[in-house]
């Protein structure tokens, strides 16, 4: 973690990790909005969604945790954050969203 200033001369703590972009798509039935992103490694509880003026974000977080006593030789994913903002134009809003592993 480093520090940056902000505008108003504060300190800023800033985590310097990956971001990632994930592949995501999003399809609208009559009476839902369906959304499919890939975020490997992200852990459901980390992963936020919501809807604000016509913009779909989601963001989640991704930590690699070897199991007990084992130790990585090789990792295809890597820790870091993901986030995606995606326009859409709602007809209905929004009321529940659940996360699916």
């Amino acid at each position: 973690m480093s520090n940056t200033q902000r505008q108003n001369g504060t300190p800023e703590n800033v985590v310097k990790q990956p971001v990632f972009l994930p592949n995501t798509d999003i399809w609208e039935t009559k009476d839902q909005l369906v959304m499919f992103a890939e975020i490997p490694g992200a852990d459901p509880e980390s992963v936020d969604v919501s809807v604000d003026r016509d913009v779909l974000r989601v963001s989640a977080r991704s930590r690699m945790t070897a199991p007990s006593g084992y130790s990585p030789i090789h990792t295809e994913y890597r820790d870091g954050d993901y986030h995606r903002s995606l326009p859409i134009r709602l007809t209905q809003t929004p009321t529940t969203c659940w996360v699916r592993p």
